[in-house]
């Protein structure tokens, strides 16, 4: 018998439903954050100026300016005092809280199923604001050797950093033969 009661319900002790639910969340919220807000189309100034005589020609359309989004700041705390971080058009489009949402969301469903999430996945993640880590659109990646080689990984939405060192011979328990099963 499977579970308690008729009908064999109750299926709580398989992790299979969390694992589906956990690699959505993931999806969506990469897809969320990777997507662009869309662009508008320039807006045309008034293209029918008057000539000094009171007649009208017509002159070309002239754009009215720069649509694009003012460039943001906030305010991040650090350590004691205050800097303001410049946040990019990606990272400040309102999709990019939903993919933030659905990361910590993915995070709650591991933390309640007692499910390990994979360090890959871990790393793609910011710790502080659960933004999904894209190099060049919401993270920077530099690479240090002192004191050891390591990589530095910095999310550009809080400006928080994380340091994975590159020791040689050193794989993932996930990597390894007697934690894999067959």
């Amino acid at each position: 018998m499977r579970g308690k009661g008729k009908g064999g319900g109750g299926n709580k002790g398989d992790g299979n439903d969390a694992l589906i639910r956990m690699n959505f969340l993931l999806q969506a919220a990469h897809l969320l954050t990777a997507c662009r807000p869309p662009q508008s189309q320039p807006r045309l100034a008034s293209s029918v100026p008057t000539k000094p005589d009171g007649g009208r020609h017509r002159t070309e359309p002239q754009p009215a300016g720069d649509d694009r989004l003012p460039k943001q700041t906030r305010n991040v705390a650090d350590g004691g005092g205050k800097r303001l971080a410049p946040i990019s058009s990606c990272v400040s489009a309102p999709l990019a809280g939903i993919g933030r949402y659905y990361a910590g969301a993915m995070k709650k469903v591991s933390a309640k199923m007692v499910l390990r999430i994979d360090p890959h996945v871990k790393r793609s993640l910011c710790k502080r604001c659960d933004t999904v880590l894209i190099p060049g659109v919401t993270s920077r990646i530099r690479t240090a050797d002192k004191p050891e080689l390591l990589v530095k990984i910095e999310c550009l939405a809080c400006l928080s950093s994380k340091h994975l060192p590159c020791r040689p011979g050193h794989t993932l328990y996930t990597e390894k033969e007697e934690n894999t099963t067959k």
